[in-house]
């Protein structure tokens, strides 16, 4: 199977931030994009909730 690119432009400071954890988790940042493909195939959605934060900064749910 041939590999495709994905490029994305992103804040230096989120990527090093989010870098460091999946270093420490032992995934790299492709990975987890074809992870996170996979489960959108799977499931045909988002796994996870996109909504706004509350005014309050808590929890919505």
């Amino acid at each position: 199977m041939a590999n495709s690119s994905i490029y994305v432009r992103i804040d230096p400071q989120l990527k090093e931030d989010v870098d460091k954890i999946l270093n420490q988790l032992g995934v790299t940042p492709s990975s987890l994009i074809q992870m996170l493909y996979s489960q959108i195939k799977l499931t045909n959605r988002i796994p996870f909730d996109i909504r706004m934060p509350a005014p309050d900064g808590k929890d919505t749910k």
